[in-house]
């Protein structure tokens, strides 16, 4: 699979880097390898070939990641969840452009299976033995046979996974990103409530599991979408709030409690000069209060690390650097001077405007 940049999940941890991309493990796959290894009774055979299945796992998010990198996308990092991988693209690819980048994982998948297959067949190997041997954990017909099962599974049109990126992309060949965003989501959500009642219905614990995952992430994809549609051709300066108090380095945690309850705004940007050299939070204000009392600085509780956009970028940027920081703000400037603040709460309040007015215009 792969997917639009987001923020790295606190749940998973970095194993190594390939090409320039981090490679991270998500606790989930963790605890799956985990239940294989236990329900196998810790097994040699057994281990090695939950080894292989991770290996396989791994290489079928290179196919796509590096796919990308021809194409001179960049790649975020790869994260490997119980449904399979997700290689976190930072820029968003043309249709067909993400038809070959999706196409390149299970396409791994498949060529693993061939040369399976053909170190079998030269070792003399029959195609009626090979359930015999896999179900006895034979490395070679497991990894003939779990292939095979990774590829097909990859290839069901229930987006987010791959079959159903490769439906987005043959749609937004013909119509807009979103559309077929919103498409290819829906039928992978409905599918996804399928495997849910069969998993209910069958006491299949990891069918459920897998349609809740497939669930999530086609309404996040959905979602995502739709933002980006609704942000195409504006810039930030549009979305901005420019009514703002601000503190100065200098100032007490009393007064930012002051401007805190004389005011609905919740971030402040602290200021040395002309210069912005922080921000002040609401639960810094309130940690601050009950460490150091009124009387402690402001300066000793802001974050010091500013994410500065400038007013003529593109929307859609301060959407994904929200998105992957939903807590965060913006300080937008204009030739290096501060003129207005963006954060997730006032930027979702445009996004909701534009598609009102979408509506009354489509109505």
């Amino acid at each position: 699979m792969s997917a639009p940049t987001q923020a790295a999940s606190p749940w998973s941890v970095r194993l190594a880097t390939v090409r320039g991309i981090p490679i991270r493990i998500h606790f989930s796959f963790l605890l799956l390898l985990f239940w294989i290894a236990v329900v196998s009774r810790w097994q040699a055979q057994a281990l090695v070939n939950i080894l292989a299945l991770f290996v396989c796992v791994l290489l079928h998010e290179l196919g796509h990641a590096l796919t990308a990198q021809r194409y001179g996308i960049r790649i975020k990092d790869i994260t490997l969840y119980p449904i399979g991988g997700v290689a976190m693209l930072v820029d968003r690819p043309k249709p067909k452009q993400e038809f070959w980048i999706t196409l390149a994982g299970p396409a791994v998948n498949v060529a693993i299976a061939f040369v399976a297959a053909a170190m079998l067949a030269a070792k003399g190997f029959q195609p009626d033995q090979l359930q015999s041997a896999f179900e006895q954990g034979a490395l070679l017909p497991y990894l003939l046979v779990a292939n095979v099962m990774l590829a097909v599974f990859n290839m069901i049109p229930a987006f987010p996974m791959d079959g159903g990126r490769i439906l987005r992309s043959v749609l937004a060949m013909n119509m807009p990103h979103a559309k077929a965003t919103r498409i290819a989501g829906t039928i992978g959500q409905g599918l996804a409530i399928l495997f849910g009642f069969l998993g209910l219905f069958t006491g299949q614990i990891l069918l459920m599991i897998i349609a809740f995952f497939v669930f999530v992430g086609a309404g996040a994809e959905m979602g995502q979408a739709q933002g980006l549609a609704l942000t195409e051709g504006r810039n930030v300066r549009e979305a901005m709030y420019t009514r703002f108090a601000v503190l100065q380095h200098g100032d007490s945690l009393g007064r930012a409690a002051e401007l805190l309850l004389s005011s609905t705004q919740a971030d402040f940007p602290v200021m040395s000069g002309p210069d912005v050299v922080g921000v002040l939070n609401r639960e810094a204000i309130v940690r601050g209060l009950a460490e150091a009392g009124p009387g402690g600085y402001v300066a000793g509780y802001m974050n010091r690390d500013v994410d500065y956009i400038e007013g003529g970028e593109p929307l859609s940027v301060a959407l994904e650097r929200l998105s992957s920081n939903p807590r965060g703000l913006l300080v937008v400037t204009e030739q290096g001077r501060p003129v207005g603040l963006l954060n997730a709460e006032n930027l979702g309040e445009f996004l909701m405007l534009q598609q009102a007015r979408e509506a009354l215009r489509q109505a």
